[in-house]
Formats: C-alpha cells, structure tokens, sequence
C-alpha cells in the first residue's frame, strides 16, 4: 500500500514543464529571432533588423554552433548589450 501511494504521488506531483526555459532553448531562424526580439522589447530600446543581426552574427561567430540557428537564451542578452554600440555609430555624409 505505502508503494502504491508513493507511484501515485510521484505521478501527480511532478513538476510542471519549464516554458522560459524551453522557451530560451527553442530553435529560432533570424527571421523568428527578429520578430520576437522586437516586439520584446521596451519602446525605448534600439530595434533589431536582418543587416544588424547578421553583422552580430558574423562578428560573434563563435556564438553559432549552428550557422543560422538562434536561441533566446544564447542570443538575446548579449545582442541587446552589442546593439546600442551598432546604433549610435555615426553617419558619414558626403554633403559639405
């Protein structure tokens, strides 16, 4: 009896599926990451677009195991901290 009710607490008591982790683990082309990203994002923080996540991409190479597979956990916080950098860079003009 004291088996058989510890099989049944076992059965009902266990943990709930982790959706931020899955969530940060899943498998996102640039396209998916991009949108998701963006729409993450506090109004006041610089948007992502396809150029500058494929110039993030290229100079942080090391980041992708797989070429061009994104994942939140890996890819979010370390463009949100290279983004600002990119989007302040200054605009040269060829007007004088």
């Amino acid at each position: 009896m004291v088996l058989f009710n510890v099989m049944l607490a076992q059965r009902y008591i266990h943990k709930p599926p982790d959706l931020e982790k899955e969530r940060s683990e899943e498998k996102l082309s640039i396209t998916e990451f991009l949108t998701y990203y963006n729409s993450t994002l506090p109004s006041d923080f610089p948007q992502a677009s396809l150029l500058l996540l494929t110039e993030f991409r290229t100079s942080h190479a090391n980041l992708f195991k797989e070429k061009d597979i994104w994942t939140l956990g890996e890819h979010r916080k370390r463009l949100m901290d290279w983004l600002p950098q990119q989007t302040k860079k200054p605009v040269h003009s060829s007007a004088r």
